[in-house]
């Protein structure tokens, strides 16, 4: 779930949101600004997760977290920004294909050696 919500917020961060910022103006572009600063919120809260064990104390509290917070901001999205952009110059299907392109180089990129461990950590394998 971690790995999901960091892919996504990595191909928002570096196509979605400069393309979308290359279009909005006024109110539509200080929403974009609150929702690139709700990403990276996201990211971190994602990467905190990754590193706790899933006996710690405060891992579901924090899933529970992260799923709220990702909902939320999903929904401001498709509710506030998404219909802004259908409106505007922005090139959707060449930014679409640009996501999905970026979101497959990192999903399917090798997974590092600190990352097995945190996941063998996170499931209660030891080292």
């Amino acid at each position: 779930m971690c790995h999901a919500l960091t892919v996504l917020s990595r191909v928002k961060k570096e196509v979605f949101y400069p393309a979308a910022e290359a279009v909005l103006e006024g109110r539509d572009l200080e929403r974009l600004g609150k929702a690139r600063a709700e990403n990276d919120e996201l990211r971190r809260l994602a990467a905190r997760i990754e590193n706790l064990p899933s006996s710690h104390e405060v891992f579901e509290s924090s899933v529970m977290v992260l799923a709220e917070r990702a909902r939320r901001h999903m929904k401001e999205e498709e509710d506030e920004t998404f219909p802004a952009l259908r409106h505007s110059h922005l090139d959707l299907l060449g930014t679409g294909e640009r996501m999905a392109a970026r979101k497959a180089q990192l999903s399917t990129a090798p997974i590092r050696r600190r990352l097995i461990h945190q996941i063998r950590k996170v499931m209660g394998g030891g080292d």
